[in-house]
């Protein structure tokens, strides 16, 4: 059944569809920031390991200790960008909420102007009946009376 709250109805549950895609998008951005900071630590940890076990003869100690600040450079920044990414995801996930919450409270108005309806349409053809119902137990009463 067509009500007012129909359009509108289909407004909030394509916004609440927005608001997961953008939910999805922003979890796997989490997922992606993860593996990079995975793997500038990963890489940081190599450069060390080889380090320990080559020794000092086969590294220069100088040039060593700059990739590994890099290294670890890279390793801040790919943990501040998952940070970033997890409060875009929590933000994702407050505003999914939220848009759910709207699309529920349409819905609920809606389904009650349905529902509402059908009561409405119910009752009336129940006093149709009665009506002739009515109709028929005066035409009896009459046709008796004869």
């Amino acid at each position: 059944m067509n009500t007012p709250y129909a359009p509108l109805l289909s407004l909030r549950e394509l916004e609440e569809r927005q608001a997961e895609i953008r939910l999805s998008e922003a979890l796997q951005d989490v997922v992606t920031a993860e593996s990079e900071a995975g793997a500038a630590h990963e890489a940081r940890d190599a450069w060390l390991r080889y380090y320990l076990d080559e020794g000092t003869s086969t590294v220069d100690p100088a040039g060593l200790g700059a990739l590994l600040a890099r290294l670890e450079e890279a390793e801040r920044a790919a943990a501040r960008r998952v940070e970033t990414a997890r409060q875009r995801a929590e933000a994702a996930r407050v505003f999914l909420i939220e848009q759910r919450r709207r699309r529920e409270a349409v819905e609920t108005l809606h389904d009650n102007v349905v529902s509402a309806a059908a009561q409405h349409a119910q009752r009336q053809e129940q006093a149709e009946l009665d009506a002739l119902g009515g109709m028929a137990r005066l035409r009896r009463e009459v046709s008796d009376a004869r």
